[in-house]
């Protein structure tokens, strides 16, 4: 299951070997739903053997869970020692990272994303319909009725509605911000289709979503603060996306502090 080496479980079927050199145990899965892998846990002082998310600013992570899936109340593969996959929130660690269990100041990591559209066309633009998009949205029409110079199109795109965004047009600029902080997932920019409008789209800010606490921060060793609890050490790189499409893992060296 999962990849454990059965051939190293003990008899009781409760240690093993994960493929990437994790020392496997089994608790109860005492998470708030379905187990999570790459989530970092701790001892659930209410229950014997089950372990819960590890909350923040925690002074003791025993692991990282293994396996997707797992109901809650059942047995779970929880990696204990060796190299682990553990899931990162979105920031940035490089191999030889130290990784953290997050504290209360990493909550400034959440960002909301902002997004510049420059309307560029050197004519007026011809009547047509202007498809405008964003991240993790569909494509906004826009009725351009011709004539209109870069500023009048950036008023009329400014005027529409786009899900999860809110939005300003100073002059021929339109400033797109989230309203949530989130990492987003898709292209953005325009189709002019007959319009001959241009402009050119760059994200001035990405978008982070709020830290999970569960998951890990990878930080330079004079980063640890002294809430911290160390977890491990990244072995490989793993780089923040703009556009992520859900948590990801990387391998570390656990070594608790």
């Amino acid at each position: 299951m999962n990849g454990v080496n059965l051939a190293n479980r003990n008899a009781a079927g409760s240690v093993g070997q994960s493929p990437v050199g994790g020392e496997l145990h089994r608790f109860i899965n005492g998470c708030v739903g379905l187990s999570v892998k790459g989530t970092m846990v701790s001892i659930d002082p209410t229950a014997n053997n089950r372990v819960i998310e590890t909350p923040l600013t925690t002074t003791g992570p025993v692991g990282v869970i293994w396996e997707d899936g797992i109901a809650v109340g059942a047995d779970v593969w929880v990696v204990t020692g060796g190299i682990a996959e553990v899931a990162f929130n979105d920031n940035v660690g490089v191999p030889g990272s130290y990784v953290r269990v997050p504290v209360a100041g990493d909550a400034a990591i959440a960002v909301a994303e902002v997004i510049e559209m420059t309307f560029t066309e050197a004519v007026n633009a011809v009547a047509g319909v202007l498809l405008v998009k964003l991240p993790s949205i569909a494509a906004v029409p826009v009725a351009i009725t011709g004539g209109e110079n870069h500023d009048a199109v950036a008023a009329l795109v400014a005027a529409e509605v786009f899900p999860g965004w809110t939005q300003a047009a100073v002059n021929e600029v339109v400033t797109f911000t989230q309203t949530v902080e989130a990492t987003t997932d898709g292209i953005m920019g325009i189709t002019p289709a007959a319009t001959l409008i241009t402009a050119t789209t760059v994200a001035t800010a990405v978008g982070k979503p709020a830290i999970t606490p569960a998951a890990g921060i990878a930080v330079a060793a004079a980063a640890l603060p002294a809430d911290g609890v160390q977890l491990g050490m990244l072995l490989e790189d793993h780089t923040a996306r703009p556009y992520a499409d859900g948590v990801f893992t990387a391998k570390t060296l656990l070594r608790f502090n």
